[in-house]
């Protein structure tokens, strides 16, 4: 853009590589209940956990194993209690994650990297 120079940390792999080791990475493991988020900061040698919570991800009324619960019903049946439950998980970690980007940014972390493990292995 116009008008606009920028940080030589902000162009270049090296600039970027710099970037991403510095930066404050977040995971999230999913359960079908529930969700971990880990922040961690500080130096890439020895970094600190600023914060752990679990994201709840069904609420009163939709079965904890969705999956189970509509694996033998016919299929319009079936379709609903998934989507209720897609639906609902997406809208309470939407909320969960805003409220903690907020909270992270009044104490002056500001999140640049984030990832989630989609299924736990036990290799």
């Amino acid at each position: 853009m116009a008008g606009r120079s920028e940080s030589p940390l902000s162009t270049g792999a090296y600039g970027k590589a710099r970037r991403m080791l510095r930066s404050l990475p977040s995971a999230c493991a999913l359960i079908t209940v529930w969700a971990a988020a880990v922040i961690l900061g500080g130096d890439i040698s020895s970094p600190a956990v600023l914060c752990r919570t679990r994201i709840q991800l069904i609420e009163r009324g939709i079965p904890k194993q969705p999956y189970h619960a509509a694996e033998k019903l016919p299929l319009p049946e079936a379709e609903k209690i998934i989507e209720r439950a897609h639906e609902t998980g997406k809208r309470l970690t939407s909320t969960a994650l805003r409220s903690l980007l907020s909270d992270l940014k009044r104490q002056g972390v500001c999140l640049v990297c984030c990832g989630y493990f989609s299924a736990l292995s036990s290799s």
